[in-house]
């Protein structure tokens, strides 16, 4: 049985996260700058993947029973999300 409640924490949240994590980004430099092939303008924070999965996290936490599936595919986000982190402290 779902929860129709899932669904507006999963919208809500991934929309409010990347305004609320655009000023960590530019604390600690997780911009993408436009250079050669991208025409951007400005700064742009790399938080869009990091908001996606913490609204599917907050979504599924609401979840009763939290089938399996999810509880594969949310540890399979949060290795996914330690290894961009890792590329983004370490380098590649």
């Amino acid at each position: 049985m779902h929860s129709i409640a899932v669904y507006p924490i999963a919208f809500l949240s991934t929309a409010a996260l990347p305004h609320l994590l655009s000023p960590v980004a530019r604390n600690i430099g997780l911009i993408d700058i436009p250079r050669g092939h991208k025409t951007h303008l400005g700064e742009v924070p790399l938080v869009g993947g990091i908001a996606m999965f913490c609204g599917f996290l907050f979504a599924n936490l609401r979840l009763p029973g939290r089938p399996r599936a999810l509880v594969f595919m949310g540890n399979s986000g949060s290795l996914f999300l330690g290894l961009g982190l890792a590329w983004f402290v370490v380098g590649p």
